[in-house]
């Protein structure tokens, strides 16, 4: 589904990750930031939950950015580039059955990857 060149973008991360050079991966916070990054010359962008709270509440990253308001950020910088976006999903949005579904939607909105912090909520 999600597919450049005939390869998902978990596959073209894992290679990326696997290579004998650091992998220097910078933030973005929508699909603009992300074209940037790209243009550049990174070969992977990180969707910043920080920086898609601050761009689309305001806000700090104190956890009002829902889940969806995330998955959709998510599905339009992955749209938006063709390296491998790895998405911030904060705790997983709930308890292990919210997780799932959280990876879930993540994975179909086009990503190469998700980070899940090991935190309580609130976050502190």
């Amino acid at each position: 589904m999600w597919e450049i060149a005939g390869e998902r973008q978990s596959v073209r991360l894992r290679a990326l990750m696997a290579g004998e050079r650091p992998l220097l991966i910078p933030g973005a916070y929508d699909a603009l930031s992300a074209r940037i990054a790209e243009r550049v010359g990174f070969g992977a962008v990180y969707l910043s939950s920080l920086g898609t709270a601050l761009s689309l509440v305001g806000l700090p990253d104190a956890g009002l950015t829902t889940a969806t308001e995330m998955v959709e950020t998510a599905r339009r910088v992955a749209d938006a580039v063709g390296v491998p976006v790895i998405a911030d999903a904060d705790d997983g949005y709930g308890n292990a059955i919210n997780v799932m579904r959280t990876v879930r939607d993540c994975i179909a909105s086009g990503v190469g990857g998700v980070h899940i912090d090991d935190q309580l909520a609130p976050v502190r």
